[in-house]
Formats: C-alpha cells, sequence, structure tokens
C-alpha cells in the first residue's frame, strides 16, 4: 500500500519500529521486518541516516534469530531438531 499512499510510511514506521525493539515474539518480529522490506517503508523513509538505523536494528534482529548461544554456526533449526529428540 505503500507505493499507492506514501504517507502510510510516516504513519507505520513508528509502530512497527517499536514492535521490532521490543516483542520477544519470533514470528511477529519477522512479519514487521519483512513488512518494513516488502512494503518499502524503508525507501519511503525521510531521512537517509533514520533509514540506516532501522536497517541496522533489523539486521541485528535477523541476526540474532539465526544465532543461537553465540554460536554463528548453530542455527534455530538445529537446536529446534535436538530439543524435540
Amino acid at each position: 500500500m505503500t507505493p499507492l499512499e506514501p504517507r502510510l510510511v510516516k504513519k507505520l514506521l513508528p509502530p512497527l519500529t517499536s514492535l521490532i525493539r521490543t516483542t520477544p515474539a519470533m514470528s511477529l518480529l519477522y512479519e514487521c521486518i519483512n513488512g518494513l522490506i516488502q512494503g518499502g517503508i524503508l525507501d519511503g523513509a525521510d531521512a537517509v541516516r533514520e533509514a540506516e538505523e532501522i536497517a541496522t536494528l533489523c539486521v541485528g534482529k535477523l541476526r540474532g534469530m539465526i544465532v543461537v548461544d553465540g554460536d554463528p554456526n548453530r542455527s534455530l533449526k538445529e537446536k529446534s531438531l535436538k530439543e524435540s529428540c
């Protein structure tokens, strides 16, 4: 919707950013980040610096979803498989 209604960026960016910063729910976190990227919301951000800060936040959160126990070689999938056995 943001390509059709650019004013939505200003309305959606603060609540999505807040959810990304605070939610412990991985599925919600993923959907918020996906919405920012797929919806072109980062492209529509007013300031380049603001967009870069949000992009850095998203990368950090995505990294946290993948890296488990400080070991970048273990994925969540591997950990969940071990726990289910």
